[in-house]
Parts: C-alpha cells; sequence; structure tokens
C-alpha cells in the first residue's frame, strides 16, 4: 500500500486511530469495531486476500480498518470482478505536518504609534 509521498504507511499500532481521523477529516464517521488483524488469503476472496500489504481501511458510509501482514498477491488488472472489495479499502497512511517556523522577531523600532511587541513587552512610539 502506498502513499504517494502523502505520509508513510501507518503501522499496525497507528492504524486504527490512522484510519479514524483519516475518515473524519474526510466527512467520514469515526473507525467502529476493531483493528483486524490477518494474513494470507487470495484473489477474489472477499477479504485478506484482495487487500494489500499493510492498513487499510474500508471508507464508505462506515470505516473498517484492516492491517495486513505477510505477503501480498499478484491479482492483476481485474482480478476483483463485480465484488470491488479492494476498491473501497484504500491504504491508511500518518502525516506529521511539519513544525512550524519560530515567530518573527519584534522590530526594535515600530512605525506604528503604540505599537506593541508580540511578548507583551510595551509599546514605543515613533518619533520624527
Amino acid at each position: 500500500a502506498g502513499c504517494g509521498g502523502f505520509g508513510t504507511p501507518a503501522t499496525q499500532a497507528q492504524c486504527f486511530a490512522a484510519a479514524s481521523a483519516a475518515s473524519i477529516a474526510n466527512g467520514g464517521p469515526a473507525a467502529s469495531g476493531k483493528l483486524v488483524v490477518g494474513k494470507g488469503g487470495h484473489c477474489k476472496d472477499n477479504f485478506f486476500g484482495d487487500l494489500p500489504l499493510g492498513c487499510t481501511a474500508q471508507m464508505t458510509s462506515v470505516t473498517h480498518p484492516h492491517f495486513k501482514q505477510g505477503t501480498a498477491q499478484t491479482c492483476g488488472p481485474g482480478a476483483h470482478g463485480a465484488t470491488q472489495y479492494i476498491a473501497n479499502y484504500r491504504p491508511v497512511c500518518y502525516y506529521t505536518p511539519p513544525t512550524p517556523p519560530p515567530p518573527v522577531a519584534c522590530p526594535t523600532l515600530s512605525l506604528e504609534l503604540d505599537a506593541t511587541c508580540g511578548d507583551g513587552s510595551g509599546s514605543s512610539e515613533f518619533q520624527p
């Protein structure tokens, strides 16, 4: 399961919370039940065989996170037929936003009358 450059795949420990947060952020419901962990399966089995490795979640009217361990199946295009099982499951990626830059230092001279420095240390007036 790839993240396409938007974060890293959620670990098993992060999977449930990350899936829930992703669903809520996209207007969906919080994750329900518990994380379903499994491995193996075969193509078109409508279960773990149809899922990619790692954390995925069903993003429909409900959010069900799954975590697949082991090896991936190579089912090929069209292998899922009309079930669309895999199409409803999306990789869950964990993204940590970058740390914001530090605040800009307050200038020693302000052109505004009664300007207050961001630290509340007082005001200064421009004297021509």
